[in-house]
């Protein structure tokens, strides 16, 4: 009786541990994923703002029409 108990606590304890090393593999992957989408969107404001800063160094000054839209699907070429 003993060895059963053992033997079926065992296999929990094994599905348990894949469950568990799944479950963090797509934690690690979504959070890998959010860090390269804040990044992708820190670059973008830096381009953004440099692209401004250009404008207003050069004396021009600059329409809020320009600017890309959020969600736009391709960031227009500065």
């Amino acid at each position: 009786m003993a060895s059963t108990f053992h033997s079926v606590n065992g296999s929990n304890n094994q599905s348990l541990q894949r469950w568990v090393d799944t479950y963090l593999q797509v934690i690690n992957a979504e959070t890998t994923e959010l860090a390269n989408e804040r990044n992708t969107i820190n670059i973008l404001r830096r381009r953004m703002q440099a692209s401004v800063l250009l404008i207003k160094v050069l004396g021009g000054a600059w329409d809020v029409s320009e600017l890309p839209t959020f969600g736009a699907r391709r960031m227009k070429d500065y």
